[in-house]
């Protein structure tokens, strides 16, 4: 993790990390990038693995054989990197132990501070049972809702099933699936065919118990509607993209158009001048409603999957984009935008950044944000974000949202976006105080790991850390002499107050400073649970140390 640190500090290079390099630069940064993640995602799978086999899975009775094919099916296969994130595509944490027969065992871990109750999807391989009579349960024995999609299939002498599972995992913790083969719970009496001779049209409407999202047929969001509150949150053409053409003739202070963005000599909404091909469209109102589309442009094609999930008041937007549009001295610098026009009236929006919050007037230019951008509805008393997974250049004006995709400049580097390139952006709502949580929610993603049957010291379903709702856990790692754990957290509401932190198995805590040297602070104890005062948005530093284990 040490050398993944330094590299990664290495690629905050004031031109590495803007891409405003030469071609030489971009190369390495990204040849070190896959070095970074070579450590971390190696760190990550043993971690998970080790956790596994401390978990005590004896309750589940699962097969075992030593020569089951099934073992290597995940080795190799992206799907599960590609609906989580763009930045861990094809380096997904690989299964362990996998198990065979009827009966498998899974643990599904959250690394965030937040209480989740979302759609994990996941591929099951080999399995042998009848697929009517799948079930999934949690470590109480409840049922766990899914559904099976249309993906998986064959690979590499291999059979796969796509699930989508409706899991709930605790704060910094985990929870344990069981998929075994159980009762039917479809009645084929119940099962109407599709007649092949009528042609049903379907609407391009998302939905679910909290909102209603509406597309036209150039796949621009056309109504976001909050049925809770009943307010309309967009009523015009929104959540689009758009080509903007950039003044690279303008002189600036630097001298590369790497540098400066250029003034727009013309914005193109490409939803509505290139072919939109939509090529399915899922709507049954179960776990997982989409829309899935692809739209041609020049030399270039993007391909988009619009997805509302059950209990979630945010549409997701998965972003292939083959880019090959280039810097042209008659045309400008192209750049690829994502524009979320909306209903209300606002002059200031409100964008993450390091360590909290910081709300700027509406602006002609992109600011930085750390993956959220949001503007706040006073009808609705919540504020509609925009988050982005790999995305940091926001704007906020005329009463739109915008992300900055991508950027074709001609120097110092003639092609830096030259590619394929993958986005997750969010489209949602969300209250003001609740900002962290969904940044957090949508940039961290659920990671699971298989398991076998086995005695272990650990239970079905654990939570190792919890913290009150003003804090947010900045940052965890083992102390610089490696005697302690080290948690960083900050105050988020921008209040004085109480705070909370609770660590399973604490032995003591103490505060310290930035580089671990213990400070004085009123902690006040009651079992694993400790309270203290914070300012607002103060930063803290806690030493834990863990009472031994076996």
């Amino acid at each position: 993790y040490k050398n993944a640190w330094r590299k990664t500090l290495f690629n905050h290079f004031h031109d590495i990390l803007p891409g405003s390099g030469v071609l030489e630069t971009r190369e390495h940064a990204l040849g070190e990038l896959s070095k970074i993640l070579g450590y971390t995602y190696a760190g990550r799978s043993r971690a998970l693995t080790h956790l596994a086999a401390s978990i005590d899975t004896s309750s589940v009775e699962t097969d075992f054989d030593k020569e089951s094919f099934v073992d290597g099916a995940g080795m190799g296969y992206k799907n599960v990197a590609e609906t989580n994130s763009s930045l861990v595509r094809g380096l997904e944490t690989q299964t362990s132990d996998t198990g065979c027969g009827k009966t498998r065992i899974m643990h599904i871990f959250n690394s965030t501070a937040y209480n989740r109750q979302e759609v994990y999807e996941f591929p099951l391989w080999d399995w042998p049972g009848d697929p009517a009579c799948l079930t999934i349960t949690d470590a109480e024995g409840c049922r766990v809702p899914f559904e099976t999609g249309k993906e998986g299939g064959h690979f590499w002498a291999h059979e796969s099933t796509q699930i989508k599972a409706l899991v709930k995992v605790p704060a910094f913790g985990y929870q344990t699936l069981i998929i075994s083969e159980g009762e039917s719970s479809e009645l084929p009496f119940n099962k109407f065919p599709d007649q092949p001779l009528v042609e049903t049209y379907k609407s391009f409407t998302l939905e679910n118990e909290f909102v209603k999202v509406s597309f036209d047929r150039n796949m621009q969001m056309v109504s976001f509607y909050d049925k809770e509150k009943q307010v309309e949150q967009i009523n015009e053409a929104s959540a689009y993209f758009s080509l903007v053409a950039q003044n690279h003739k303008m002189t600036t202070l630097m001298p590369g158009n790497a540098w400066v963005e250029g003034y727009p000599l013309k914005e193109e909404n490409l939803n509505q001048i290139c072919p939109v091909y939509v090529t399915e469209i899922n709507q049954h109102g179960g776990i997982q409603d989409s829309i899935t589309y692809e739209m041609p442009y020049k030399q270039s094609k993007i391909k988009v999957k619009a997805a509302l999930d059950a209990g979630s008041k945010m549409v997701v937007y998965h972003v292939d984009a083959d880019w090959h549009e280039a810097f042209s001295a008659e045309q400008g610098i192209p750049a690829l935008k994502f524009n979320v026009p909306f209903a209300f009236e606002t002059d200031t929006y409100d964008y993450k950044i390091a360590c909290g919050i910081i709300q700027r007037p509406s602006l002609e230019h992109d600011v930085p944000a750390l993956g959220l951008g949001a503007a706040y509805n006073e009808k609705a008393d919540q504020s509609l974000v925009l988050l982005a997974d790999s995305i940091y250049a926001y704007r906020g004006e005329q009463n739109a949202l915008k992300l900055t995709l991508l950027r074709a400049s001609q120097y110092p580097d003639q092609y830096p976006e030259y590619g394929k390139h993958e986005y997750r952006i969010g489209v949602g709502l969300c209250q003001k105080d609740a900002y962290h949580q969904a940044d957090h929610r949508f940039r961290y993603p659920l990671q699971a790991i298989t398991n076998t049957s086995h005695q272990g010291t650990l239970p079905l379903c654990q939570s190792f850390l919890s913290l009150s709702s003003n804090l947010v856990m900045s940052g965890m790692k083992t102390s610089e002499d490696g005697r302690y754990l080290v948690l960083r957290v900050y105050e988020a509401a921008g209040k004085s107050g109480q705070a909370w932190l609770s660590v399973d198995n604490l032995a003591d805590i103490t505060a310290a400073d930035i580089i671990e040297n213990e400070l004085e602070l009123a902690l006040s104890r009651t079992g694993d649970k400790v309270s203290f005062d914070v300012r607002p948005n103060e930063m803290l530093t806690f030493k834990c140390r863990l009472n031994e284990t076996e």
